[in-house]
């Protein structure tokens, strides 16, 4: 299994499938100023792990988390 661990997710599937494997590409959420938006950044299995053509490599792809508002509380005092 070749390393995509840092590809974005276009160039992590075509290595991938260009060896004849199947990719199952999973998302989790991280900051919004990370760099691994849209990349890669974990694989399983690892690089270097010999597997037969046709079976599954399931990647994480970064995705910028959510953001929230709170709406504000203000008082009034009566």
């Amino acid at each position: 299994v070749p390393n995509v661990v840092g590809q974005n997710e276009t160039n992590a599937t075509s290595t991938l499938q260009g060896r004849g494997l199947d990719v199952e590409t999973t998302t989790k959420p991280v900051s919004g100023g990370d760099p691994n938006v849209g990349r890669v950044i974990s694989q399983d299995p690892a690089s270097g792990t010999k597997v037969d053509k046709g079976s599954s490599v399931k990647i994480v792809v970064g995705v910028a988390a959510a953001t929230t508002t709170t709406p504000s509380t203000t008082s009034t005092s009566p």
